[in-house]
């Protein structure tokens, strides 16, 4: 069997480096211009565009991120371990940068998508979870001794929040870190086996460090939930230390170069100084100090107060399930046009994409890629804002904190939405291409079992906490521009027969009707607020239980799917609002313009009108799937639902020419889509390759 460093040595197979020709003519139906799909490219790739180029040449250039296949659990960690090595070797980002240029983190969580999810994660643990948390609440100490070793990987860290027993809820967890005045230290403790920490990823083998959230216990009295260094490993000989229990959790559904772990400790001492301080800390001799304000709140609200500082993990999230809804949907795409299915004469000579099934499955998924991704790169842009406003000495507090709410809700929205957006492209597109979508080496094992996926727990949870955020705002009445359409907008209807504009290249027109829908989109939000607000106001004034008991019946037992309509409105309103910004300026508004070293040409009226379909069919696409809501809260009547259906059709019509140019738009490398269906897969097909894409030595035609 060869050894990894064999594989390593190994060359892409040539029919990796091409498309087929069936593609190139495929392209020459578009109209748009070269120009106008490098400035797609442009805004969808919003920042940081020297500092991308660098990560996609790392990834062609380097070796170790050339796909093998046929590999143990050990080489698979092993491979994730050595990207993320040769990647801390290129200093493309470091944990300094969330206070300096907070985009260039997400911009490489992104751009990892084209790699694989395992590699993915671990950057994602290494740099955000593990770094980024000891940089923005740990001390000044903290940030000098750890910030350049985790930059370099010579220190591997791991994030300690989730325990087998409690989840969602981890404000309640079992860990202890109670105050020992002897010799000030603590002694971190796991009294129970659900209150293992569980699913850490780079535990069972790489971590040295953890960042261990526990109770906090001084002279018996809880204190809260607060955040502890504690090194697990020898940093030489990898030797886990005494007290500490680590078990690897082995195989999983996918991304198994992701070592996982459960670790429990056993009365592990650290030093007083290894508690994150920038929000409370112990003085020696045990004095809790609350840093934070003039007074410690409620354990609940210290442990929301520290939680709501990880908001970038969100983004984060959002930024590898955009990427990876981008590579699936970009190589699903090329093979349906290069796939020849039956055509009227009964041959096989009509590319499947030519048929209104494919098209109507595929294109909408397009559409909201476009719409999720405009939408991610406006809450990046707000939460640049928000650091900055933050470091100036002189900021106003009451301005820092709307701005906080309000990104609270934006981070905890555009995470599910990506999620579950990246979940169904791959279901969607493996089913389009049929068979081929099973072998390993075209991904969509990998995308579908992605972390991101159930991150921080059920992604619903989080749609709970959006709408609870946001009704709280709007009860109290927004003090920012941001959310005033929806607190201003009046009941609104749409003509959805205007299909001349749909289809036509009238650029002021499509402009105009984009408006109109997102006034549409942002009165179905209010309605949807004031729906449930009524419903919620009837139930509370219902019998005799206490307050606290009604609203828990309310919230979890009576209007779920009311919560999650508010969600699901305010999130497609704000996609809708950021596609729009894109084309009512014609790429022109320096909000897109953020952090771009790139010149950004204004676009042509033909590129205004295909964003602008595609933004029409996001909104025809999530309104029709929400027919029922739309229809009770009086946004859409019956004969509108009818009339989207005919527009769908005539809009995807209108974009199976210019599909090439939209796919390319997306921005993804064609030096990296190491996927054989988004290549030359017949040249692929033509040997013994054993599903591989690089050189095995079984290949056996002078294609390889």
């Amino acid at each position: 069997m060869a050894t990894i460093e064999d594989k390593y040595k190994r060359r892409l197979m040539t029919c990796m480096t091409h498309v087929l020709p069936e593609f190139d003519e495929a392209a020459k139906t578009c109209t748009l211009s070269l120009s106008d799909v490098k400035g797609i490219q442009t805004l969808i790739e919003h920042d940081n565009h020297e500092n991308r180029r660098k990560f996609e040449n790392l990834i062609v250039e380097d070796a170790c991120f050339r796909p093998y296949y046929n590999c143990s659990l050990d080489e698979q960690r092993e491979h994730a371990l050595r990207r993320l090595q040769a990647f801390c070797k290129k200093d493309i980002i470091k944990v300094q940068d969330f206070e300096s240029n907070p985009m260039n983190i997400f911009m490489a969580h992104d751009a990892a998508a084209l790699v694989d999810g395992s590699f993915a994660t671990k950057l994602t643990v290494q740099f955000n979870l593990w770094g980024g948390t000891v940089y923005r609440l740990g001390s000044e100490e903290h940030r000098q001794f750890f910030a350049n070793k985790t930059n370099s990987s010579d220190v591997v860290g791991c994030f300690g929040l989730s325990e087998l027993g409690f989840g969602n809820n981890a404000v309640e967890m079992e860990t202890t870190a109670t105050y020992n005045k002897e010799d000030d230290t603590f002694s971190i403790h796991s009294p129970s086996v659900l209150s293992q920490k569980y699913w850490i990823t780079n535990g069972a083998c790489h971590a040295h460090f953890c960042v261990v959230f526990a109770q906090l216990i001084i002279d018996g009295k809880r204190q809260g939930v607060h955040g502890f260094i504690t090194q697990i490993r020898d940093l030489k000989s990898l030797q886990t230390m005494p007290g500490c229990r680590v078990e690897d959790m082995g195989t999983k559904i996918g991304l198994n170069g992701i070592d996982n772990a459960k670790i429990l400790f056993e009365q592990v001492r650290i030093p007083r100084s290894h508690m994150l301080s920038s929000y409370a800390e112990v003085e020696k001799g045990g004095n809790y100090v609350w840093k934070a304000g003039a007074k410690a709140p409620k354990l609940r609200e210290r442990f929301l107060r520290l939680a709501d500082q990880l908001l970038s993990g969100r983004l984060c999230i959002s930024s590898m399930m955009i990427g990876a809804t981008k590579v699936v949907t970009t190589i699903s795409t090329r093979y349906m046009l290069t796939r020849l299915g039956v055509g009227p004469n009964g041959k096989s000579d009509t590319p499947i994409l030519d048929y209104q099934l494919c098209q109507h499955e595929v294109f909408p998924l397009i559409a909201r890629c476009y719409a999720t991704q405009f939408y991610h790169n406006y809450v990046k842009r707000r939460y640049a804002a928000r650091t900055k406003l933050g470091l100036d000495p002189n900021h106003d507090p009451g301005q820092l904190l709307r701005e906080h709410m309000e990104l609270v809700i934006l981070c905890s929205s555009v995470k599910p939405v990506a999620a579950w957006l990246c979940d169904k492209a791959v279901v969607v597109c493996r089913e389009r291409v049929g068979g081929v979508g099973f072998l390993e080496a075209n991904g969509f094992g990998g995308m579908f079992a992605h972390a991101g996926i159930t991150a921080e727990g059920d992604a619903r949870v989080l749609c709970a906490k959006v709408t609870k955020e946001l009704m709280e705002i709007l009860e109290k009445g927004s003090n920012t521009a941001a959310l005033n359409p929806i607190i201003d907008t009046a009941k609104y209807q749409v003509n959805w027969n205007d299909l001349e504009t749909a289809v036509g290249n009238d650029a002021a027109k499509m402009q105009a009707m984009i408006c109109e829908i997102e006034k549409l989109m942002a009165n179905r939000v209010k309605l949807a607020c004031d729906m449930f607000k009524q419903k919620l106001t009837e139930f509370m004034m219902k019998g005799d239980k206490a307050f606290r008991y009604k609203i828990f019946d309310a919230n979890l037992k009576e209007f779920s799917d009311e919560i999650q309509l508010v969600a699901a409105a305010y999130a497609q309103w704000e996609s809708v609002r950021a596609f729009n910004l894109v084309i009512k300026s014609a790429g022109q508004d320096p909000d897109l313009l953020h952090a771009t070293t790139e010149k950004q040409p204004k676009l042509s009226a033909a590129c205004v009108c295909v964003l602008g379909r595609l933004a029409l069919l996001y909104a025809i696409d999530v309104l029709s799937e929400d027919a029922i809501n739309c229809m009770n809260l009086g946004v859409m009547s019956p004969a509108d639902l009818q009339s989207l259906r005919a527009m769908k059709a005539s809009i995807c019509k209108c974009l199976r020419p210019e599909i090439v140019s939209v796919l390319n738009g997306m921005g993804i490398d064609d030096r990296v889509i190491w996927r054989p269906i988004g290549k030359d897969w017949k040249n692929f097909n033509k040997g013994d390759n054993f599903g591989e894409v690089v050189d095995t030595g079984r290949y056996l035609t002078k294609e390889s």
